[in-house]
């Protein structure tokens, strides 16, 4: 008998079969956490905002249950819940970690949406890579718009489109990684603006390859060119005008420690290594100043953003519709007007002493006459100074009609 109870307590644990205890106290554990991390997405403190992933995050729930047929009611929740989780940073930069150990080439891309939107690439050298992705009709409307408005306006106009680190540092992305070839989109410029006698295109293609020289002109955790980048830009810009460049030596470039940018924020790699933020200082007299708004302002940096992830925007503050810069003591009494994107903001301490003045208009932003505005504050020659990412994702071309 003995022997019997023996055999069917081995058998029982064997089995795996636990003491009742023991599997409700597994089970209550279980609804415990259930319950708290429930209750903490409900009631717990909301961020409102990522500084890592540099966006702005679902904090609210909207119970709108007429949204229900077109699932855009469960898209919110699901929204909701993914941000507002507990630990949610640490699970992000373990998921990011884990696919980049998986030898996974593209990260946070999303190809289901319409148009999709690319992620991205894990590069040589420490160098992260946004994904480019053949445009839509976006980009015909744009360039035509602009060769359309070079022609109408007739003053001397430059075009200047603006390949991306993946686009100029090939060689470093991973092997065998689908990318757009931006040259395309150079050919169509070329082609809408050829026979326009007051335009020319110019062309960085060759100017910001990788082998060009000793300098990274591509910040490697974000889209945007670095200081390097951004004076190759400026130096092509002002020789087409028939100036000078001012040598990059005239220059004390400080170093404002490091900088984690955009591409940064969607992959969030905790080994990423960080780049180095440097602002060009003339070392020689100069009085420019920025009218924001109907504010002016000394200087071309808001050093507030320099205790800030998002130090890029130390430049001119970000993006605005409409900025004005002025330096009576600059080389050339020329008044500039740029059509741009973010791009330009790094360039603009160079321009800022090559050009008495420039007035930086930014059409995402903008809703006055263009033509009229031309007319009426004297402007002499034209600049369009656009990454060709931005070319084929953002329509600007409603702003030129």
């Amino acid at each position: 008998m003995n022997q019997k109870k023996k055999g069917r307590t081995f058998f029982a644990a064997e089995s795996g079969k636990k003491p009742c205890g023991e599997q409700l106290f597994s089970m209550g554990l279980i609804l415990a956490v259930c319950f708290f991390s429930f209750g903490w997405i409900l009631f717990g403190p909301k961020e409102t905002y990522s500084q890592e992933e540099n966006r702005s995050l679902t904090s609210s729930l909207q119970w709108d249950l007429s949204k229900i047929s077109d699932g855009s009611f469960q898209s919110s929740i699901n929204d909701f819940v993914n941000d507002q989780f507990s630990g949610r940073r640490q699970l992000v930069e373990l998921n990011a970690d884990e696919k980049a150990a998986l030898g996974q080439k593209d990260l946070s891309g999303n190809y289901m949406q319409q148009p999709p939107e690319g992620g991205v690439y894990l590069g040589k050298e420490g160098h992260l890579y946004e994904v480019l992705l053949p445009p839509d009709r976006t980009l015909q409307k744009n360039v035509q718009a602009l060769a359309d408005f070079a022609e109408k306006i007739g003053l001397p106009f430059y075009v200047m489109p603006v390949p991306s680190g993946a686009q100029e540092q090939a060689e470093w992305l991973p092997e065998n990684a689908p990318s757009y070839d931006q040259k395309q989109a150079l050919n169509l410029v070329q082609t809408k603006f050829d026979g326009i006698p007051n335009a020319k295109v110019l062309n960085l293609f060759d100017t910001l390859s990788l082998h060009k020289s000793s300098y990274d002109y591509y910040f490697k955790t974000d889209h945007h060119w670095n200081l390097y980048g951004a004076y190759e830009g400026y130096s092509v810009l002002t020789k087409a005008m028939g100036e000078t460049p001012i040598p990059l030596s005239s220059y004390t470039l400080k170093d404002q420690g490091d900088f984690y940018g955009t591409l940064y924020s969607q992959a969030l790699l905790t080994a990423q290594g960080a780049d180095r933020f440097l602002l060009p200082y003339y070392q020689r007299e100069e009085d420019v100043t920025q009218e924001t708004n109907g504010q002016t302002r000394s200087g071309l940096y808001w050093e507030s953003y320099l205790s800030e992830k998002d130090k890029y925007s130390t430049y001119l503050g970000g993006n605005h519709n409409l900025d004005v810069i002025r330096n009576p003591k600059a080389k050339s009494s020329k008044k500039l007007l740029v059509l741009r994107d973010s791009y330009f903001n790094s360039m603009t301490p160079f321009l800022a002493d090559q050009f008495s003045e420039i007035d930086a208009v930014d059409l995402r932003h903008y809703t006055g006459d263009l033509s009229q505005y031309i007319r009426e504050n004297g402007i002499t020659e034209i600049a369009a100074v656009y990454s060709i990412k931005q070319l084929c994702d953002v329509n600007i071309s409603r702003r030129l009609g």
